[in-house]
């Protein structure tokens, strides 16, 4: 833990998100080897890990899309402060 807080402190994000990638790639790979010790895995466990990286990386891609959607919808003022949609809207009442 030292060491992570010494590292995070000096590298930029994206160095440290490209750390996290191929750690995880690392532990992906030995986890398939790890499981079956021959290294040759069963179609069943092989199937269901490669669809759950592709459908996370989907749905994360796509609620990526969806926060950039949303963050360009959204009117701001110079302050930060959110701008009332319409005015008229309040007032049918």
């Amino acid at each position: 833990a030292p060491f992570g807080s010494v590292l995070g402190s000096y590298c930029h994000r994206l160095v440290l998100a490209a750390f996290v990638y191929v750690t995880d790639s690392v532990q992906i790979i030995a986890a398939y080897v790890i499981v079956n010790n021959n290294g040759d895995l069963d179609d069943e466990l092989l199937v269901t890990g490669i669809l759950c990286i592709v459908f996370g990386a989907i749905f994360f891609t796509v609620f990526s899309h969806v926060g950039l959607h949303i963050l360009d919808n959204v009117d701001v003022d110079e302050s930060g402060n959110p701008l009332e949609v319409d005015s008229k809207m309040d007032n049918d009442f």
